[in-house]
C-alpha cells in the first residue's frame, strides 16, 4: 500500500486525487492533507481518509480547526512552516497542487528527501527549475509531471534514446477561444472543457499558463526552448505530440480530465487500473490544430522571453502574474492590463544570472512589491 500525502487537497487537483484514492482504496493510504483555509471540506476528508497529519496555511482557520473534534485526532500544523513540516512527513507519494510560488520551498524540501513527487504546482519550476532538477539529480528525487500536458511528454519521452526534433504542448485556446465581442469578467473566467480554479482559467485566458509549460518542459526534459511549440487544439483530446528526428511523431491522447494523469502518476511505475472511461474514437468526427501567432498572445511571449533570458528573470515573470491576476479577479485590474503590468516590471528588474534559492525569493517578493505599486 503507498501511502500519500496531498498538498492542495481542497482545490481542483486534490479533490480529483481524492476521487482517484477512492477508487483504489486498497492501494493507497492518505497521510496527510493540506488545505488553504475550506476546512468544512477539510473536515470531511479527514473523517473519510483519516489522514495522520494536516496542514492549514491560515493560521485562523487552523485555530478554527483544531477547536472542531476532528482537530483532536490529528496533529494539525499552519501556516508556510507547516507545508514544510508536512513535507518533512514521509510519504512514498507527494502530490503538489498548491496554486503559486509558495509551493516552491516544500517541493524543494520534499526533493531533498530524495522524494517523489507528482508535481502539478508548475509554479515551483517556473521560478527555480534549475535549481530544483539539479537538486533532484544530487538526491536521486523523481519529479513526475501532473499537469496533462507535461505529463504525456513525460510517458512519450519515458524510456527512449531516440533524438528528439521538437516537442508540441496542446491547449484549447482558454475561456476566450472563438469567443467575440467584448472581454468581460465571467467570459474570462468561463472555460469551454477544464473545472479549474480561478487564478489558472485567468492564465489559461492568456495563454501564460502554456508559458508557464513551456519553461516546465524546457527544465523537465532538457530541452531548448526552440524545440518546443504549442498549438490550439479545441477538442483537447491529443495533449502532447512528440516528433522525432527519424520523421516519426507519438501522439498522447485521452478524455479530458485531470483523473488520467492523476491515476497514471500513483500508480507509476506500474500501469494504472482502468478506472475510467477510454476514448471512443468512432464518437470523434474530427480532430483540429492552429499554429499560435504568439505577438497576439503577449503573456505567452513573455514567458518564452523570460526562459530564454534565465536567472531570476522566471520568478519575477510569476511574482508579476500573481499579483496582476488577484488585481483582475478583485477588479482592480482589466484582463489587457495584465501583461501590461507583467511587461513593466519585468522591464525593471535588475538580472541575477546565476540566483541562489535567497535571491530567487527576494526576486519574487520584489516583483510582487513592483506590481502592487504599478496597479495601485
Amino acid at each position: 500500500m503507498k501511502t500519500i500525502s496531498i498538498f492542495g487537497a481542497t482545490g481542483s487537483v486534490g479533490r480529483n486525487t481524492l476521487e482517484v484514492i477512492r477508487e483504489s482504496r486498497k492501494k493507497f493510504k492518505v497521510v496527510g492533507l493540506s488545505c488553504q483555509k475550506n476546512i468544512s471540506l477539510l473536515e470531511a476528508y479527514v473523517k473519510e481518509f483519516s489522514p495522520e497529519f494536516v496542514s492549514i496555511s491560515d493560521r485562523e482557520s487552523a485555530k478554527e480547526f483544531l477547536d472542531l473534534a476532528v482537530g483532536k485526532r490529528v496533529d494539525v500544523f499552519s501556516g508556510e512552516e507547516g507545508l514544510l513540516k508536512m513535507a518533512q512527513k514521509r510519504a512514498d507519494i507527494y502530490i503538489m497542487a498548491i496554486t503559486g510560488f509558495s509551493s516552491l520551498l516544500p517541493t524543494l524540501e520534499i526533493i531533498k528527501a530524495g522524494g517523489v513527487i507528482g508535481l502539478a504546482s508548475k509554479e515551483a519550476l517556473v521560478v527555480a527549475g534549475k535549481l530544483l532538477i539539479k537538486e533532484s539529480k544530487k538526491k536521486g528525487a523523481k519529479i513526475l509531471p501532473l499537469d496533462s500536458e507535461p505529463n504525456a511528454l513525460f510517458q512519450a519521452l519515458s524510456n527512449t534514446s531516440r533524438k528528439v526534433e521538437k516537442v508540441y504542448l496542446t491547449g484549447s485556446g482558454g475561456s476566450l477561444y472563438k469567443k467575440k465581442g467584448r472581454v468581460t469578467y465571467q467570459k474570462v473566467l468561463s472555460h469551454p472543457v477544464w473545472k479549474m480554479g480561478r487564478k489558472i482559467t485567468v492564465d489559461s485566458a492568456d495563454l501564460i499558463n502554456k508559458g508557464f509549460e513551456v519553461i516546465e518542459t524546457s527544465y523537465l526534459f532538457s530541452l531548448p526552448p526552440e524545440k518546443i511549440e504549442v498549438l490550439i487544439h479545441p477538442e483537447v483530446i491529443i495533449h502532447a505530440i512528440v516528433q522525432f528526428s527519424d520523421g516519426f511523431s507519438f501522439a498522447v491522447c485521452a478524455s479530458p480530465d485531470m483523473k488520467f494523469p492523476i491515476n497514471y502518476v500513483l500508480n507509476y511505475p506500474e500501469d494504472g487500473p482502468p478506472l475510467f472511461h477510454s476514448l471512443n474514437w468512432f464518437s470523434l468526427s474530427s480532430l483540429t490544430f492552429k499554429k499560435i501567432r504568439e505577438n497576439r498572445f503577449p503573456c505567452l511571449s513573455l514567458a518564452r522571453e523570460s526562459l530564454n533570458t534565465g536567472g531570476t528573470m522566471p520568478a519575477v515573470l510569476n511574482g508579476a502574474n500573481d499579483i496582476s491576476v488577484q488585481a483582475f479577479l478583485d477588479k482592480k485590474l482589466s484582463f489587457y492590463g495584465i501583461p501590461e503590468v507583467i511587461k513593466e516590471v519585468v522591464k525593471r528588474h535588475k538580472l541575477i544570472p546565476s540566483p541562489s534559492l535567497s535571491e530567487i525569493l527576494k526576486a519574487s517578493k520584489w516583483a510582487e512589491e513592483e506590481a502592487r505599486r504599478l496597479i495601485k
